[in-house]
């Protein structure tokens, strides 16, 4: 099975459960703000890790769970959030 059942935003329904394949993850990543770079950064990988995340190399073509986490959270952040995140990631590269 190449996609899996969350439980996502949906139509403005937070509890609505939908199959999302990995193209579909890409374009929540992107809605929500995330490059393919910034997202790498977020997760501690390469952006070339997150493109073939995204073109479904892994999991049976799914998107791995810890990116899918990272997603939802920054969609649901507000900007004050995503800016301690970003510094916290810096600090700990630097």
């Amino acid at each position: 099975m190449t996609d899996s059942t969350i439980n996502t935003p949906d139509n403005q329904n937070p509890s609505h459960s939908t199959i999302l394949s990995h193209d579909e993850w890409e374009i929540r990543a992107r809605k929500a703000g995330l490059k393919q770079v910034q997202l790498a950064s977020l997760a501690g990988i390469s952006p070339n890790t997150v493109y073939r995340a995204f073109a479904g190399h892994w999991n049976n073509g799914d998107v791995p769970g810890y990116l899918k986490a990272i997603i939802m959270a920054w969609e649901i952040m507000n900007e004050d959030q995503k800016k301690e995140w970003r510094e916290n990631i810096a600090s700990q590269t630097s």
